[in-house]
């Protein structure tokens, strides 16, 4: 039985796998950079960060622009056990959420402590 914390997440994950293309052709683009003094030579050592806006903010933008949570889950392949990736079933809502994403942020390297502890 699903509940209204999953839902969120699966469609969270589903939007998190639409921009799975960019984000891994923007870790192609690395180059070893300095960050307050300490050198970042390694893609290992850093994390894709979303700036101007964070990537949870134009998520729940976009979800409210759609129909929210309560009509895309229908569109999402839900997570069950043994299940990998959750991702909408129809590829316009990809699309869409590709073209919002990239109209509303930007993205950058961060070294992962300076990323995880929101420091940033």
């Amino acid at each position: 039985m699903y509940n209204q914390e999953q839902e969120k997440e699966d469609v969270i994950n589903a939007l998190r796998y639409a921009i799975d293309p960019i984000i891994s052709n923007f870790r192609k683009g690395f180059k070893p950079f300095e960050y307050e003094g300490i050198l970042i030579d390694n893609i290992s050592q850093v994390d894709v960060d979303h700036y101007d806006e964070s990537f949870n903010k134009i998520a729940w933008e976009w979800i409210r622009n759609n129909g929210g949570i309560e009509q895309l889950i229908n569109k999402v392949n839900k997570t069950e056990d043994g299940s990998t990736i959750t991702c909408f079933i129809d590829e316009n809502l990809n699309e869409s959420f590709r073209r919002f994403h990239n109209a509303h942020t930007h993205l950058r390297f961060v070294p992962k402590e300076i990323n995880r502890s929101k420091k940033v």
